[in-house]
């Protein structure tokens, strides 16, 4: 990705991408091929954020979660956040179901890469 690189969040991403359009737009002076990259990455990104959202809504307890590169497994789930514990350092952390955020820092991200039921 050349215009959204290391983007995680869909917010931070709509507004890169209003930022580049000002720029890039034909209407306002801007290379259309450029604006047609731009628009084409976004939509990527777009789809890709979308459907790591929709994971985290599908959620259970027992399911295992990556956060910042480490493996965890969810040990709570409410309507709008999940609890994960570190299998390594067996921290607790909340983070938002929306955004895969944790709620007191935001420097740590929970990812899905696919679901590992707990079998057991």
């Amino acid at each position: 990705m050349e215009y959204f690189a290391h983007i995680t969040d869909f917010n931070e991403a709509k507004l890169i991408y209003r930022r580049l359009a000002m720029l890039n737009h034909p209407d306002m002076g801007g290379d259309p091929q450029v604006m047609t990259n731009i628009n084409l990455e976004f939509e990527s990104l777009t789809k890709r954020l979308l459907k790591k959202t929709a994971e985290f809504k599908d959620l259970n307890i027992g399911d295992w979660v990556t956060i910042n590169g480490s493996k965890s497994k969810v040990v709570l789930v409410t309507r709008n956040t999940f609890t994960a514990v570190s299998d390594y350092t067996r921290r607790r952390a909340t983070f938002y179901k929306s955004t895969g955020i944790c709620v007191t820092n935001p420097r740590f991200k929970a990812e899905v890469h696919r679901i590992i039921k707990n079998v057991g």
